[in-house]
């Protein structure tokens, strides 16, 4: 590829000077011949990994992910995992590592040592690299007294259980905003229902007293003309009671403690026809 076309190309996450150092770096002989030898080197290797453009470490980690105590594949998982049986040598491979792996009762935490199953059928590792781990680890960082790996699976076992404290969290958090919220609600409800049955109550109220000043003008009429105490038997009737009126009015007034009588005029009352009609006393006639 020509220059003008790789300093294009530069990526985003690489800046430009950095990027014009690694240009001049891969033009250089010391590049250019060691390009060939790894050339050289990974056509006498048949076996390659089927993962495309995913690395390794994030094929680990899905990996993690899905065991339930979070326990990092070994490197023979991860070799079978990561290489699709598309020749006869890796499906040799594949049944050595399957083999070597059901016939060693070998503890989860101790799969990827100096001695696993894997380095049993590849033999140990060279040149400072650790297959299966993609570039950047080194045995010294997989395998020493204080190694990366070590320090990077504690902090992962933190974060993981810091991720589940906090969703849990989380989840009671939710919970008791719902049952604030429904209490809330209920609270609206229960005071609108309030509201509406005194704003009931209120009309109720008054819609009886307009009934009740109706009343008498619906009522039948019954007319009574020239009523004289004497013609009126009260102890027949209890419900009405003579009395008189101002001396100089001749005419007796029925009143009646039950309902209001209305005086028509000075011979004659009316007062509803829902009581009983006045009775002359026995032995005497009506007078016209």
């Amino acid at each position: 590829m020509s220059h003008d076309y790789n300093f294009k190309n530069r990526p985003p996450s690489v800046p430009l000077e950095q990027w014009k150092i690694l240009i001049k770096f891969w033009k250089s002989d010391i590049a250019k011949v060691r390009c060939e030898k790894n050339k050289i080197s990974r056509a006498k290797f048949t076996s390659v990994h089927t993962t495309g453009t995913k690395t390794f470490a994030e094929i680990r980690y899905e990996e993690m992910m899905k065991n339930i105590d979070g326990r990092e594949p070994s490197r023979a998982e991860m070799f079978i995992m990561t290489h699709k049986p598309k020749n006869e040598e890796t499906k040799k491979i594949i049944l050595k590592l399957e083999d070597a792996i059901s016939s060693h009762s070998i503890e989860p935490e101790k799969n990827s040592t100096r001695d696993d199953v894997f380095s049993q059928v590849f033999g140990k590792d060279r040149h400072g690299y650790v297959r299966t781990y993609g570039k950047g680890v080194s045995p010294s960082d997989l395998w020493g007294s204080n190694s990366r790996v070590g320090i990077q699976k504690l902090i992962d076992e933190v974060q993981r259980n810091a991720q589940v404290e906090l969703q849990s969290m989380k989840n009671r958090m939710q919970e008791e905003m719902e049952i604030k919220l429904k209490e809330q609600v209920k609270e609206q409800v229960e005071t609108k229902l309030k509201e509406q049955l005194e704003a009931m109550k209120v009309e109720l109220l008054n819609n009886f007293k307009i009934a009740f000043t109706q009343i008498p003008s619906y009522a039948p009429e019954v007319m009574v003309s020239n009523l004289n105490k004497e013609e009126v038997d009260i102890e027949d009737d209890p419900t009405l009671k003579m009395m008189d009126n101002d001396d100089n009015i001749s005419h007796k007034v029925i009143e009646d403690p039950t309902s209001e009588l209305v005086e028509k005029n000075a011979h004659a009352l009316i007062f509803p026809f829902t009581h009983t009609s006045p009775r002359r006393k026995k032995g005497k006639s009506a007078e016209n």
